[in-house]
């Protein structure tokens, strides 16, 4: 059986929910990085339904290490000293959302694309409205860069996290914040 923990912290963006697995083999990954509880949840049966995880409720000695590693690294970033992240990471979702956040995770720091464009990176060039669903679908906020991806116009749409939590990674990124 696999362990599932998740850990709180508060950053100078907002409280995000982290969550870590101790997999059978031993090794421990993230799993999640959610700025919304509720998101945590519905990760957290997904984990049991599909992977045979467990939630337990004390923080395995194994896992304290990615999640510590995770709160230290998010706070490096938000403080603008890391670019980023170097992080053992389990990513759960379907092939067609492995390949999407892969796409989103080679999004250089500081720049931003739209929908349209990052379908056409995966090679679904009429793909918008479902690169937007895996893009929602991320387990990783921040650390797979889904808040790089905005509307064809330039407005903010969609981030899980929220407009303003979106905005302000972005100026972050770009020196403004």
């Amino acid at each position: 059986m696999q362990r599932f923990v998740t850990r709180s912290i508060e950053t100078s963006l907002a409280v995000v929910h982290l969550g870590a697995v101790e997999r059978e083999d031993g090794r421990a990954a993230l799993v999640a990085m959610h700025f919304k509880r509720k998101r945590m949840e519905k990760l957290e049966k997904r984990l049991a339904e599909k992977h045979n995880v467990k939630r337990v409720r004390y923080e395995p000695m194994s896992l304290r290490p990615v999640l510590d590693a995770a709160a230290l690294q998010l706070d490096e970033f938000l403080a603008g000293e890391r670019r980023e992240f170097a992080l053992p990471m389990w990513p759960v979702g379907t092939a067609f959302q492995q390949q999407v956040w892969t796409a989103l995770c080679a999004i250089p720091f500081g720049t931003t694309i739209s929908y349209r464009e990052l379908a056409e990176r995966v090679e679904n060039p009429k793909g918008s409205q479902a690169v937007g669903q895996a893009n929602g679908a991320n387990p990783l906020a921040v650390i797979v860069p889904c808040h790089r991806v905005i509307a064809s116009d330039g407005t903010m749409a969609g981030y899980a996290g929220g407009e303003d939590v979106q905005r302000r990674l972005i100026d972050l990124e770009a020196g403004t914040h």
